[in-house]
């Protein structure tokens, strides 16, 4: 199940809020469960061709301390990505946490993008 939640992103208090237009995003949020595994992989696309024509995701990206802390960066691959998703430190295999049950969920999918409005106004010349 997948739901959509609207979010205006600020900055550190005492900040302005952004100009109108800028700073609203949309995030979607859904639940990864066990056995969806090859959902996720089936929807990246494998060449920069693929992608602008919309047949396929762009490949996801190590990021934060975390990722950092255990030497994860770059790229994520398909191997790393089925460890992440057994639970497992895809550098050495060792079991992140406690083991998850076979038919349980295993995180969420969160992509943010702009409001609609937003990624239209990206397409209007500027006079």
């Amino acid at each position: 199940m997948r739901r959509a939640v609207h979010l205006k992103v600020r900055g550190p208090p005492g900040q302005l809020p952004p100009p109108a237009g800028r700073g609203a995003v949309v995030a979607d949020v859904a639940k990864l469960s066990a056995g969806r595994e090859r959902y996720y992989l089936d929807e990246v696309a494998h060449t920069r061709e693929d992608y602008d024509a919309g047949k396929g995701e762009s490949p996801g990206r190590w990021v934060g301390d975390t990722a950092e802390r255990i030497g994860l960066h770059g790229e994520v691959t398909k191997g790393a990505f089925l460890a992440t998703f057994a639970g497992r430190n895809p550098a050495t295999g060792e079991l992140l946490g406690r083991e998850h049950p076979s038919n349980g969920m295993r995180g969420y999918d969160v992509v943010l993008r702009p409001v609609k409005d937003v990624s239209l106004l990206s397409w209007v010349p500027q006079m």
